[in-house]
């Protein structure tokens, strides 16, 4: 009884995030098509054609990073809140929701490269992976391809147990802190981030230790023989992941789940 409930929950989940998915997609490569078509009427078709395979495959790794940590977040209020009030458990929910995150996680990061692979042929087009870590992950060796993978899925998986951990979180904090939280992650995400990637892009000196140290985590070659690796940061995302996630049954277990 409790296994069909987790697959009923699991499946429920999964089909909204789909159609999520769907819609991301369709949005960020077809957006910036549609402006290379109108492009097209003022200038060069193999100039503006590139232009909109770099705008796609860029804007699809970004609008997917945002995407998963957004459904997340939906999904898991809006699920718990219908299952609990439909008899099931909070463990449950909270499994079918983990079940969840992990395959949207795989299927975002199968189809991102499968834009890169689209784009890469005739526009030699790469995705952010492979401008950060050298060889492009879709038509490397098959160390590279996996590297690739598992560093997209350790990213969204992380991203995705933040908007898990946030969702839950919501229903402990009182409206002071709701807002606090409501205004500073978006604050993040839109201004605090692409800052410092700017910043890191443009070669700045990364001068504290625990900077350097997220460099680092990050696959940066920071320090004297340390080389460049997307390892590294899979492993930093996916403890990341984990410690995001550990506390989200504790604070459900203790939430009162109103209507």
């Amino acid at each position: 009884m409790r296994k069909l409930m987790l697959k009923s929950t699991y499946r429920y989940s999964l089909v909204q995030n789909l159609i999520a998915m769907g819609w991301v997609y369709a949005f960020s490569i077809g957006v910036p098509f549609v402006f290379t078509l109108l492009a097209m009427l003022h200038g060069s078709f193999a100039v503006t054609f590139e232009t909109a395979s770099i705008s796609a495959n860029g804007s699809v790794e970004i609008a997917t990073s945002i995407a998963v940590f957004v459904q997340m977040i939906v999904s898991f209020r809006a699920t718990m809140r219908f299952s609990v009030q439909n008899g099931r458990s909070r463990l449950t929910v909270f499994v079918g929701e983990l079940l969840n995150l992990f395959s949207v996680a795989v299927i975002y990061a199968v189809g991102n490269m499968l834009v890169e692979l689209i784009f890469y042929a005739p526009f030699h087009d790469v995705s952010l992976y492979s401008m950060v870590y050298g060889t492009p992950g879709v038509m490397g060796t098959f160390l590279s391809i996996v590297a690739h993978f598992l560093y997209s899925f350790a990213v969204l998986s992380s991203l995705g147990a933040f908007g898990m951990f946030l969702s839950a979180m919501y229903w402990r904090l009182d409206s002071i802190w709701k807002a606090v939280v409501s205004i500073g992650v978006p604050v993040l995400l839109v201004f605090g981030i692409p800052s410092m990637m700017v910043r890191s892009a443009a070669g700045l000196r990364i001068g504290s230790s625990f900077a350097r140290f997220i460099a680092w985590c990050m696959g940066l070659p920071v320090w004297d023989g340390v080389s460049l690796s997307p390892w590294r940061p899979v492993v930093f995302f996916l403890v990341l992941a984990l410690i995001w996630l550990v506390p989200v049954y504790p604070m459900l277990r203790r939430t009162i789940i109103k209507k």
